[in-house]
């Protein structure tokens, strides 16, 4: 009973079913988020019921490895009671006519001859010899001579091929299932480290430091990225061992990981280009620093950097600045977009006198650029079973291959005594290609009947 559960086509279906069902779980809730972001996202009674059902991971959930296990189980006995019977009915057919019970070919081909069966061997031995393997004869009857043969033998277990090579990709899922790891590296230009953050929030350390030499990055006109690229370099006890580039769809792989470019961003380095003209004349630029106090030419007073943004409530990069002087303390915030600003709400600079870069007469202050660093976002991944993956992929080709291009071919030849002579049948069979087949069977009575002419 077991058994027979096990090779059934209904649980291969079953299995499938609610393999895709658990696929589409996997699409209506985030999967792989920490338990703290899950917190956040989800009321603590739905969060706990995502986690003890692993609903945000069930790619590597148990139910999900337990089907894979299950499934190749399956396949395992389906094909051992496949290739058990495949080899009596083999025996059976082996050296004779195929069983009437078993007639798949429509093709046959009947000739005559005027001499004796045994007359007729060496004719029949020729038209086999090009091309057909494991010829063999036997008698079938008193009298009758049967001469068999085959062509692409092997095509018989393409299909066990076929079973092994989705075996070993299963193999491939459950490893990376249970021994992969991915997490994320996020460095700034000129930074390294040896630490990633795995999906769950943990902490991973490398045998290998990670160092961020530069982040480029282009624009189309319309300011959407158009490409980005970290240069990499890799480092074993603090030395340079290897340097990259590494670009979107371009992972690199380096002491069994494998790296990916997946995100960047701009870091405001803290430093702005700030540029004041005394009565509109001799502009003058400073650049500095959160938290620099300098002082203004011509006068007595100075000025000091508060705070730095690279986009201050999506208006773009600015600065605040407190201007010292004997008189009073004037805070000021300078935006680069301040034309665009202005002309978009022309009394603002009225209504909000801070945003007036003439608050302090005679001076005039304009914000140049926000200098910036950015940064790069690195998906680590370490995959152990993505060889046996491709393994199973190479060997699913071949199996098909075999099947489909090198179909398996049988032929009998079988002289049978006549009172006036022979009567030679040509016959064949073929599970998948009857037109080759037949192909053959013509190509074979020509043969036997240039033969039989000499």
């Amino acid at each position: 009973l077991i058994r027979k559960t096990l090779s059934s086509l209904t649980l291969t279906i079953v299995i499938l079913i609610i393999i895709a069902l658990i696929s589409i779980v996997g699409t209506l809730f985030p999967q792989g988020i920490p338990p703290e972001e899950l917190a956040g996202r989800f009321s603590p009674g739905v969060a706990h019921v995502l986690q003890t059902l692993q609903l945000t991971d069930v790619f590597h959930s148990f139910v999900f490895i337990f089907l894979i296990m299950l499934l190749a189980l399956n396949l395992i006995v389906c094909s051992w009671v496949r290739l058990t019977g495949s080899r009596l009915l083999h025996g059976q057919t082996k050296g004779g006519l195929p069983p009437k019970s078993t007639g798949r070919s429509a093709h046959a081909v009947t000739m005559a001859s005027d001499r004796s069966p045994e007359e007729n061997v060496s004719a029949c031995e020729a038209a086999l010899q090009t091309g057909w393997k494991n010829i063999q004869r036997s008698q079938s009857g008193r009298k009758d001579i049967v001469f068999s043969g085959e062509k692409s033998a092997f095509s018989q277990y393409g299909v066990y091929v076929l079973h092994l090579s989705i075996l070993i990709i299963l193999a491939g899922i459950v490893v990376d299932s249970l021994l992969g790891t991915e997490g994320m590296i996020q460095l700034r230009e000129g930074e390294s480290a040896n630490v990633m953050v795995l999906k769950n929030g943990k902490m991973k350390e490398l045998d290998f430091d990670v160092r961020c030499d530069k982040v480029s990055v282009e624009f189309y006109p319309n300011g959407s990225p158009k490409t980005y690229r970290s240069d990499l370099t890799f480092l074993l006890s603090g030395r340079p061992n290897l340097r990259s580039k590494l670009l979107v769809n371009q992972p690199f792989a380096f002491g069994g990981y494998r790296f990916y470019q997946a995100s960047y961003g701009r870091i405001p380095s803290g430093e702005v280009i700030i540029g004041y003209a005394k009565d509109g004349k001799d502009v003058r630029f400073v650049t500095a620093a959160k938290g620099t106090i300098y002082r203004l030419a011509g006068s007595t007073a100075k000025v000091e950097i508060l705070r730095v943004e690279d986009d201050f409530m999506g208006m773009g990069p600015a600065a605040k600045i407190r201007i010292h002087s004997p008189e009073r303390n004037t805070d000021l915030w300078l935006f680069k977009n301040i034309k665009l600003i202005t002309g978009a709400q022309p009394d603002i600079v009225t209504v909000m006198p801070i945003l007036n870069p003439k608050i302090f007469p005679p001076y005039e202050f304009s914000l140049g650029d926000v200098t910036a660093r950015y940064y790069t976002g690195i998906q680590v991944m370490r995959e152990p079973g993505v060889p046996l993956v491709a393994a199973g992929a190479m060997l699913f080709l071949l199996g098909m291959l075999s099947i489909y291009f090198f179909p398996h071919r049988r032929i009998w030849l079988r002289l049978a005594a006549k009172e006036n002579g022979t009567e030679i049948t040509i016959t064949g069979r073929s599970r998948r290609d009857p037109t080759g087949l037949a192909k053959e069977i013509e190509r074979i009575r020509n043969r036997l009947a240039d033969a039989l002419r000499r």
